[in-house]
């Protein structure tokens, strides 16, 4: 762990031979890293922890990176987990439902789906298909005698109520499971032996439902529904300019790329195997799925330590591997072309966003450029649970790791400008904290009032001119759009020759308003619970 003068980690590392590594950080020559020079101008002391082994150690990396964020190690920007659906075939009673953690609890999980349309749609077919139940064990138990609506709608076959024989109830989710797994034709000849004895026996009504279904079958976008049979395996390949890496990974289920994942991350100078190596460790923690087949352009050191550990995660067998021909090869290919497609996309919108926030300047008359945009919000119900949100843009792009929620205490009743007031106040307060730097356009949700009661507030703590300032309005219908108010002018701005810039700020107040209005949510739901 180096450490700068300040005693905050900048980067986090691990080495077999400690004493070889960083004398490399110390020898110029024998290290082409580009970031190690910038690394070792910061770099004021060394700290270390000692481990059993490389396994262990790789553990302790991850997490303590978690935990610090350093400088020089790479941060990713969507570092999410992707939800996948989970199968309970454990039960009694199978039940299907969502989750973002995989575990070795006996139930089969299908995923990951990086996007939530397709995870609903697959869903929806499932529950059109066979009838599984999604509802928790405690409401499954509550409706013993009365199945609940989604048995009356045909989504559930009703086995909480006794609707349907546990052995038959079975069989429809080994089905399920089959599906889900990929075989399309087994339940497609399935639907189709169903139809024609519903029909035979003059069942026409449901004989009519089975067709729609084959019809949904064959269009439901299937493409999307993943397995995680033996044969599945992610792609991941990367693209790097001066400014990220960008790292696609593909995940290819049932024979086929069903769906993808983009990551950024910064430029940090850091070589290719290296970045690859730092990716895998943080990619696949926090409970992802991870396959039983990694395909990479290039083994990653320590790769026996890697495999170890992800197969700890999976509960089975996991290989890494580099493949120098065949169809892995072209896989591999297709990954690099979206990674430099993914950097192509986001430079041509950053220059588009650059452009936009140039015009924003010239149309409001600010003082710079509004790179950095924090938008303030009140929500409350008749004065009761009044809270704010800060929401912050970089670049035209929300950076939500700087979010921030407000839970006003000062103001009794609906006074948005006294919440105003006080939200800023705190906030300004702060301004010279780790992650509370001023930006360069402070933006109100209100109109003249509520800019009123930001001045003051600026005014008040000594921050006059520190930041530029205006307020956003909605217009009274839809034949009046929405005005700016900057101080010191008595009518509203109407960018009308900078519509996208006017359109950028309503995004950004809608945002600021979604934040604002979901932790009101949560803290009226807590009062009516208590």
């Amino acid at each position: 762990m180096m450490k700068n003068p300040n005693g905050r980690i900048i980067y986090i590392g691990k080495a077999a031979n400690l004493k070889s590594r960083v004398r490399s950080y110390f020898s110029a020559k024998n290290d082409s890293r580009p970031q190690v020079s910038y690394l070792m101008r910061e770099a004021a002391d060394i700290d270390y922890i000692v481990s059993v082994d490389e396994h262990e150690a790789l553990i302790l990396e991850n997490s303590l990176i978690k935990k610090h964020k350093p400088k020089f190690n790479i941060q990713l920007k969507d570092d999410k987990t992707y939800a996948s659906l989970r199968l309970s075939m454990n039960e009694e009673f199978p039940r299907l439902s969502v989750t973002r953690k995989v575990r070795a609890d006996g139930a089969s999980y299908f995923g990951p789906f990086s996007h939530g349309g397709a995870l609903k749609q697959s869903a929806k077919l499932v529950h059109r298909l066979f009838t599984v139940r999604d509802c928790s064990n405690s409401k499954f138990k509550r409706h013993s005698s009365r199945p609940c609506l989604n048995y009356d709608m045909g989504l559930c076959s009703g086995p909480c109520a006794g609707m349907t024989e546990k052995s038959e109830y079975r069989a429809l989710c080994l089905k399920a499971e089959a599906f889900l797994r990929g075989d399309r034709k087994g339940v497609a000849a399935w639907l189709k032996k169903k139809m024609k004895k519903a029909s035979d026996e003059t069942r026409y009504e449901d004989a009519s439902r089975y067709k729609d279904l084959l019809s949904a079958l064959g269009t439901g976008g299937l493409e999307k529904v993943v397995s995680s049979s033996f044969t599945d395996r992610d792609i991941i390949e990367m693209a790097a300019d001066e400014k990220s890496f960008e790292f696609v990974v593909l995940f290819h289920r049932g024979g086929g790329v069903v769906d993808k994942a983009e990551i950024s991350a910064k430029n940090t100078g850091a070589d290719v195997r290296s970045a690859f190596a730092e990716f895998l460790g943080r990619f696949y923690d926090e409970g992802r799925q991870v396959p039983p087949e990694i395909i990479v352009p290039s083994e990653p050191e320590h790769k026996r330590t890697y495999e170890k550990w992800l197969s700890e995660k999976r509960g089975g067998a996991v290989k890494i591997v580099a493949p120098k021909k065949g169809m892995k090869t072209k896989l591999l290919r297709l990954a690099a072309d979206n990674a430099r497609e993914s950097i192509r996309k986001k430079r041509a919108g950053e220059e588009k966003n650059r452009d936009v926030l140039f015009g924003l300047k010239k149309a409001l008359k600010l003082s710079k450029v509004p790179r950095e945009i924090e938008c303030f919000d009140i929500s409350n119900t008749q004065g009761k649970e009044t809270t704010g949100s800060a929401v912050r843009f970089s670049g035209g792009a929300p950076d939500k790791k700087r979010y921030k929620r407000y839970k006003i205490k000062t103001v009794a009743g609906q006074d948005d400008f006294a919440g105003i007031k006080e939200m800023l106040s705190r906030r300004l307060k702060r301004a010279g904290e780790t992650s509370y730097e001023l930006p360069d356009l402070i933006l109100i949700d209100g109109g003249k009032g509520q800019l009123s009661a930001a001045v003051e507030a600026i005014r008040e703590l000594g921050f006059s001119g520190a930041a530029d300032i205006a307020a956003i309005a909605k217009g009274r219908g839809r034949e009046q759009g929405d005005s700016i108010y900057t101080p010191g002018r008595k009518n509203p701005w109407t960018p009308v020759k900078n519509r996208e810039g006017l359109f950028l700020l309503m995004r950004i107040r809608d945002e600021a308003h979604r934040f604002a209005l979901g932790y009101h949510k949560t803290l009226r739901g807590k009062r009516f619970f208590r």
